[in-house]
């Protein structure tokens, strides 16, 4: 069991702001006794221990990444492709740091032939 999924099940007890790997629940305002009281009947039945510590998520700037595009001689590539999608424009337009294992990012660059691994590593 992962994190999300032991928060989707506590989830679907109780509403719910957060659950910890420690088992740890932060009820929304309103939750019932009886709610509380099924999510630790369920959380007593978890092996919390079990579930995996997530991987934390790096990040590099974005200007980071147009300089390295700017190096490779890319940048224009990638604003064509941008403007060409514009959620995706808008979701990059609106971004300040991109995950260096951005699906989108990784699949945008590669559908022009260029290497992420060369743009999308940590600073």
């Amino acid at each position: 069991m992962t994190l999300s999924e032991l928060y989707k099940a506590v989830k679907a007890l109780a509403p719910i702001k957060s659950v910890s790997k420690s088992g740890v629940v932060i009820y929304e305002e309103g939750a019932t006794v009886e709610q509380i009281t099924a999510v630790n009947s369920y959380l007593a039945t978890v092996t919390l221990s079990d579930i995996p510590t997530p991987t934390p998520v790096v990040y590099i700037n974005k200007l980071t990444i147009v300089k390295r595009l700017e190096e490779l001689s890319k940048k224009a590539d990638v604003k064509a492709a941008l403007s060409s999608n514009t959620d995706l424009q808008d979701w990059y337009d609106n971004s300040v740091k991109i995950a260096v294992n951005d699906a989108n990012v990784m699949t945008l660059l590669e559908s022009l032939g260029i290497d992420a691994s060369q743009v999308l590593y940590p600073e």
